[in-house]
């Protein structure tokens, strides 16, 4: 009777788990639309760069993020950093885009992609909340530990590596359809 129990108490909490993944990714997909609408009011005010390859790639790589958010997990970004990072193509299209946000007219469209990026870090924080605890453990060891805080430093990089890849990438992102080099 005990183990009849438990195995329904097993069912279900997971599906208890799965509803509130199923909130989470609304919730963020809602907060990808706001971006995308805060993009396209910017446009209206200033209809030249709508016109521009780069509003078209952010605009348009929001709306694949808002489709591809249930599948996102910290992994999927960890895969993609590897699969890319001697990608020559994708270091060719990752220097333009720089170079276009170092124009000051373009410099709105910088921070929606930094608002893109610290959202879809938000929600992996969120989505992995193990992660999350590892993370907070480690930095209370890094407070004494010196070796701690090099791992500390290390991690963090790796996850803002791991993060702007996945912004641009193409499986995720349209970088590579609206980029003219």
């Amino acid at each position: 009777m005990f183990v009849v129990f438990m195995l329904i108490s097993l069912i279900l909490l997971e599906s208890a788990r799965r509803g509130m993944k199923d909130v989470l990714v609304l919730e963020y997909q809602y907060k990808f639309f706001a971006l995308r609408d805060e993009l396209r009011a910017y446009a209206m005010e200033n209809p030249a760069l709508a016109k521009g390859w780069l509003f078209m790639y952010l605009d348009s790589t929001l709306t694949k993020f808002v489709t591809l958010l249930p599948h996102m997990t910290i992994w999927k970004t960890l895969a993609l950093m590897l699969t890319h990072k001697d990608d020559h193509r994708f270091r060719v299209h990752r220097t333009h885009l720089e170079r276009e946000y170092g124009k000051p007219v373009n410099a709105k469209l910088k921070q929606i992609e930094i608002k893109l990026i610290a959202t879809l870090s938000q929600y992996m924080m969120k989505r992995h909340a193990g992660l999350r605890f590892s993370v907070e453990l480690l930095q209370k060891l890094s407070a004494s530990v010196t070796l701690a805080r090099s791992w500390m430093a290390w991690l963090k990089l790796q996850r803002k590596r791991s993060l702007v890849v996945a912004v641009e990438a193409p499986e995720t992102s349209t970088l590579g359809e609206y980029c003219p080099v």
